[in-house]
């Protein structure tokens, strides 16, 4: 076995091993154009060759590959931080009424807020959803069940 033989299984080993701690699916594709590198290694191809052929294969197999075996693990995204409110319900501490910004409080933590719309007055202790998050100010709408009582009280 020649230098380059050992080197090439060093390198797949080490591709391997940052893989199985990382599971990423990056270094996998490396890992596999060391091993190719290596067979031609195997034939006594020059070592110009073998580099070439680890770079061009590892570059294919990771364009080629990657989105479509990420696509078919169904590598799950989460929102985080505040994208995660989004949806939630909040409870008005300070009035939003027409060009006035009023407070929502989310999971005891007071928000500047305003409705979805300008002439929406939202007032205090009324829950709402959140719709979008703007800068440091939610926007929020009525909640479905808030809205039927309103539209109660006008028929």
């Amino acid at each position: 076995m020649d230098i380059y033989q050992i080197a090439w299984l060093i390198i797949i080993v080490i591709f391997l091993v940052v893989e199985v701690a990382t599971a990423a699916l990056t270094t996998v594709w490396f890992a596999i154009g060391a091993a190719l590198a290596f067979l031609s290694s195997l034939v006594n191809a020059p070592p110009y060759l073998q580099v070439i052929i680890f770079v061009v294969s590892s570059i294919a197999l990771l364009i080629g590959f990657f989105p479509f075996v990420k696509k078919k693990l169904g590598a799950k995204t989460y929102d985080t931080n505040v994208d995660s409110l989004v949806g939630k319900e909040a409870v008005i501490t300070a009035d939003i009424k027409f060009n006035v910004i009023g407070q929502a409080s989310v999971g005891g933590v007071i928000w500047s807020a305003t409705g979805t719309s300008e002439d929406v007055e939202i007032p205090a202790g009324e829950v709402v959803k959140i719709e979008r998050i703007s800068g440091n100010k939610l926007i929020v709408k009525r909640s479905k069940k808030d809205e039927a009582k309103d539209s109660e009280l006008i028929n």
